[in-house]
């Protein structure tokens, strides 16, 4: 077999983290030094952070990819809480350069691996993407989104997360992408658990103040407490927490016995985010991951059907059973959570009620946004599915699915493109998950899965980065030998 060509040499053991030490110092004596700018503007305070965190996660990632990419991952985690901790001594503004930190590293170090690729010989697979790319790029200049700004707005939110791809082609090989996992499996449960303790005890002033002004004072009334943890939005929450219980489950199926006792909890976190189609899309991961550690791919479809069966069997006997415990309970009526319990049951067993499930408008949504790539086939605009379009008088074209979306912005072609893209990579990490019976790539595909339809969602940059660096992985994993 042909070697691996090393991507990074660099110190080892206590000269390595000699380095580490030593930057994270100089970036913080140079944040205590700018520390005047915070007494300004707030854009101006913000900035001066963002400016030196991102420089540390660069300088990170350059020294050693593994604790870099680690960090960063962390660091959007935590950059929700980070936003709102900082209210009482910087104002809040919508704009935070901290959100441009980490699509920052990305820029770095996929840019340049991006560009790195010319002259060489490039598998079909990255052709495709490079192909869906230019079709982005040619969308920025679309006229009918109302102007290249927003264009602009949109390749933040679609283009930049893609570079995580080369990112992960270059950087990450089976260890490293190993690593990376249990970082995010373990990054959610933490996540859990301060989301659990929100629930629970309440929430924090600046967050209560973030909620003011975010239009999301609701959950201060009585049943609504709903739980957001250190992420920047309910739904990012929910979604970091549905990723991590994939990648238990995946060590539970290879006899990893911690996911007996996490599983549980982690499912009830979940109901308790009130998020009635991440359950689902868990649910459906934990069946087709089970359905796949047969290794006979003959019997795969065969034990998908009885796995769905009994999830479906087990979720209605639980909600029905959930339901009926809460009827004449005088104490559930006045819990914090009484109104997400009632949400979460009554939309499981009546998905057809408009009343009580927006399943029916989502899919309304969904075919319309499809409907648009076909009639209007050179697309709305890279940046037509984002807020800066509604921002320029647009009407919202946002149906929460990046499949319809990449219909409406990029129209028939950029849609097909991409659409095929998706499929080619499902297929591509079932076959390396066949391949290699590796619990990494078992991971890999659980989240591929449980993300379907959510790769490139903007706004949620921790579901992005996971996603693109595990595909720029799973391409590299097909080379034989790494050419840098």
């Amino acid at each position: 077999m042909a070697n691996v060509i090393p991507i990074h040499q660099g110190n080892h053991g206590a000269g390595r983290f000699r380095n580490i030490l030593l930057i994270g110092g100089a970036a913080v004596m140079g944040l205590g030094a700018m520390a005047p700018a915070f007494m300004g503007a707030p854009l101006a305070g913000r900035g001066v952070l963002a400016a030196v965190l991102m420089l540390l996660l660069i300088v990170l990632v350059r020294m050693s990819p593994s604790v870099g990419l680690n960090a960063t991952l962390i660091y959007l985690v935590l950059m929700g809480w980070m936003r709102r901790a900082m209210t009482p001594y910087v104002d809040w503004v919508d704009m935070d350069p901290l959100l441009v930190v980490a699509p920052g590293v990305a820029l770095v170090y996929g840019g340049a691996a991006l560009w790195n690729t010319r002259g060489k010989s490039l598998t079909k697979y990255t052709k495709h993407l490079l192909a869906l790319l230019v079709v982005m790029v040619l969308e920025i200049f679309n006229p009918i989104q109302g102007g290249i700004s927003v264009g602009i707005f949109g390749a933040l939110f679609y283009i930049v997360p893609i570079l995580w791809f080369f990112v992960g082609r270059d950087m990450l090989d089976v260890n490293r992408l190993g690593s990376l996992l249990r970082t995010f499996q373990w990054v959610a449960v933490a996540a859990l658990v301060y989301g659990s303790y929100q629930m629970w005890f309440g929430f924090s002033q600046p967050e209560l103040d973030w909620a003011e002004m975010a239009h999301f004072s609701w959950i201060t009334a009585p049943g609504l407490a709903r739980p957001f943890s250190t992420l920047p939005s309910f739904a990012e929450y929910a979604h970091l927490v549905m990723g991590g219980a994939v990648i238990v489950t995946a060590g539970l199926l290879c006899r990893q016995k911690i996911g007996l006792i996490l599983i549980p909890v982690m499912l009830y976190g979940l109901f308790m985010a009130s998020s009635r189609s991440a359950m689902m899309a868990l649910l459906a991961t934990m069946c087709v991951l089970w359905a796949v550690m047969s290794k006979d791919r003959k019997t795969w479809i065969f034990r998908g059907w009885i796995a769905a069966i009994v999830a479906v069997i087990a979720l209605v006997a639980v909600m029905t059973r959930v339901q009926e415990s809460t009827v004449n309970s005088e104490s559930f009526e006045t819990s914090k959570t009484s109104k997400l319990v009632t949400h979460q049951t009554e939309g499981f067993l009546n998905p057809t009620d408009p009343s009580k499930s927006t399943l029916g408008v989502h899919t309304s949504m969904v075919l319309i946004d499809l409907a648009r790539g076909f009639e209007t086939p050179i697309g709305y605009g890279l940046g037509a599915t984002t807020l800066a379009s509604v921002k320029m008088g647009n009407e919202t074209n946002n149906s929460e699915i990046d499949i319809s979306n990449m219909f409406t912005a990029l129209g028939a072609i950029g849609g097909v493109l991409y659409l095929a893209f998706v499929i080619r990579s499902l297929i591509l990490a079932f076959k390396t998950w066949h391949r290699t019976r590796n619990i990494v790539w078992l991971s890999v595909l659980g989240v591929l899965i449980c993300y379907l339809f959510l790769w490139l969602i903007g706004g949620e940059y921790t579901i992005s980065m996971i996603v693109w660096l595990c595909l720029g992985a799973l391409e590299r994993a097909q080379r034989k030998v790494i050419t840098i």
